[in-house]
């Protein structure tokens, strides 16, 4: 018997929970951002999690501020790169893209 699919709020409430699990073990998560030429971003993970925004470095910064919403932790306890094109981008704490 198939199991019924779970809604779009148990899905964000378990990834939210998981999220939590990893960082309480130590890990450092990184969260892939999607940055698209019409200036929309989102998190790859959590595609509710999304905005606009005039550069990457904006992009990275609204989402390490969502992300850090969202789990209701430090923005420094993760890290936020871009993905696509430009991955290997990453926003250092301090708002600055290394690559």
């Amino acid at each position: 018997m198939a199991r019924a699919p779970m809604s779009a709020e148990r899905q964000r409430a378990a990834a939210i929970q998981g999220c939590l699990r990893q960082l309480a073990r130590g890990e450092r998560l990184v969260f892939r951002v999607l940055y698209g030429p019409d200036r929309t971003w989102s998190v790859d993970s959590a595609t509710w999690l999304n905005g606009t925004a005039a550069s990457r470095g904006e992009a990275l910064a609204a989402a390490r501020a969502a992300v850090a919403a969202m789990l209701e932790v430090d923005p420094d306890v993760f890290d936020v790169e871009l993905a696509g094109a430009s991955a290997g981008v990453r926003a250092t704490t301090n708002g600055t893209l290394t690559e």
